[in-house]
């Protein structure tokens, strides 16, 4: 009968499966290292060992990785003459040749050696490197830092990913930590926040993916779209603004009062009202035109024309 010796340090390994025919096939079996994930009780506290040598020790869910690649090489399992018996040794000779050849190109090949050692990295402070890439903008630089404190926040926050929150590995990223981060974006956001904060956290995730970091993207088939029906910002109300205007106390600074309510009449940022010269003034067209900080550079739109009624002009004179 035909047989594989057993080499156990061989990666990959000849491995045969028998068919119903009398025959095997022959398929290379490659491991490729191991996971560990902590073991969690129902509340996402870690579980310790209690008694023998590993007590008071964490315990950790272990899962090996292998994967196999069909040859469509065939041998005779009991082969009942000489050219069976010959057919198999030259089977076996192309097998193991392959295996050598494969075994070669899996020591520097990413699914190897060298992927193992790069799916232990830090998700997390990828995305910090990820972040200070020069090709960024500063507005995008600041939006996908706001998206990443978002996530770090949402592992934090929620008991059965704390354990992650200063470190999380790219192989513990996973479909079902992403469905609770979606959640989580919904209870605690409102208007286009969410959806931001989402879609900077799938592009690092996607950068990972297209490094060869994660295996699989784990968002794939996540999508969160704002609710049409429902206010996205809050305003204020008609008397709530004649209040605030009518506020003063003492040591006020006048300047800023009437930037304050300038911006309450507007909806010009802060950032650019303090930026604002009387050169963004059309007195004869009765408009204010700026280009506003937070797309600037990197947007067609950043320019804004802003119509001034003559409370408005009375009010930057």
């Amino acid at each position: 009968m035909a047989n594989l010796e057993n080499r156990k340090k061989q990666n990959p390994k000849l491995q045969q499966s028998e068919l119903s025919d009398g025959r095997a096939s022959l398929y290379l079996e490659y491991y490729l290292g191991r996971t560990e994930s902590p073991v969690l009780d129902d509340d996402g506290n870690q579980v310790f060992y209690t008694d023998g040598a590993m007590a008071g020790k964490p315990k950790y869910k272990i899962k090996h990785s292998r994967k196999k690649e069909n040859l469509n090489l065939y041998i005779w399992l009991h082969p009942r003459n000489q050219q069976e018996r010959m057919q198999n040794k030259n089977t076996f000779a192309l097998a193991e040749k392959i295996r050598f050849e494969r075994e070669q190109s899996f020591l520097e090949d990413r699914e190897g050696y060298r992927l193992r050692k790069d799916m232990d990295e830090d998700f997390l402070e990828f995305c910090k490197e990820f972040i200070k890439s020069p090709s960024f903008t500063k507005y995008t630089r600041i939006t996908l830092k706001h998206g990443l404190q978002k996530f770090m926040d949402f592992l934090a926050g929620t008991p059965r990913y704390s354990l992650y929150k200063k470190n999380l590995k790219m192989t513990q990223l996973t479909v079902d930590m992403v469905a609770a981060y979606v959640e989580y974006l919904k209870e605690n956001g409102t208007g286009d926040g969410p959806k931001i904060y989402f879609r900077m956290f799938k592009r690092m995730v996607t950068t990972a993916v297209d490094k060869d970091l994660i295996k699989k993207n784990p968002c794939r088939g996540f999508v969160l779209k704002n609710d049409n029906m429902t206010l996205q910002k809050e305003i204020l109300l008609p008397e709530e603004i004649q209040q605030l205007v009518a506020t003063h106390f003492d040591g006020e600074k006048g300047e800023i009062h009437r930037a304050f309510i300038f911006g309450l009449y507007t909806g010009v940022r802060w950032c650019d009202t303090s930026l604002l010269t009387y050169r963004n003034v059309d007195y004869s067209t009765k408009t204010l035109r700026f280009q506003q900080q937070k797309t600037k550079d990197h947007s067609s739109r950043s320019w804004v024309i802003v119509p001034l009624n003559d409370t408005l002009i009375r009010l930057i004179g």
